[in-house]
């Protein structure tokens, strides 16, 4: 059973709410507005749904994306954490997706579906192809041929582009890169 008053104290506690908020049966909390995560943690002490607004989660220490709603209507900003990978990410985010300046290794759990612009802050461990399928991808702090080559490759959802992506990193000597 969901322990609806819990759920609205901690949410209170942790995070800054403009909007309506409502708890679903599941426990879920969905707002019809924004929402800002106040403090430092390692994981979300909530679940929520649906946010209407834009979530931000960043500079708050977090190491998972668990709890992240499912589905974020305007942006969702969870850039300056420690995040090793986007587990945990909504899956629809109808504006920019902004995680640069996080320590990932992986970008598993990324968005099936982002409106705008994708931003990440390149490593050489970093696998860049799931980026390919997005059109408007910011690398911060990329090598020049690293950019070119994803640039060349941007936007597409085809295999064998794909593979050619992945070939032409690993002879520009970016074999961390060109994983999936």
């Amino acid at each position: 059973m969901v322990d609806t008053q819990k759920t609205l104290r901690l949410l209170k506690k942790h995070f800054t709410v403009l909007g309506p908020v409502d708890v679903d049966q599941q426990g879920l909390v969905n707002v019809k507005g924004g929402v800002f995560l106040r403090g430092s943690m390692r994981q979300m002490p909530i679940r929520f749904g649906t946010v209407l607004g834009t979530f931000r989660c960043y500079n708050s220490g977090l190491v998972t994306l668990e709890g992240s709603p499912r589905v974020v209507k305007e942006g969702f900003y969870c850039q300056y954490n420690n995040l090793s990978s986007l587990e945990g990410a909504p899956e629809w985010v109808g504006d920019s997706f902004r995680c640069y300046e996080n320590p990932l290794t992986s970008l598993e759990g990324i968005p099936q579906y982002i409106g705008d612009n994708v931003t990440v802050t390149w490593n050489e461990h970093l696998p860049l192809l799931r980026l390919l399928p997005y059109w408007n991808v910011t690398l911060e702090r990329v090598p020049s041929p690293v950019y070119n080559i994803m640039h060349k490759y941007e936007g597409s959802k085809n295999p064998a582009n794909i593979l050619r992506c992945a070939s032409e990193l690993n002879e520009a000597g970016f074999e961390g890169n060109a994983e999936w």
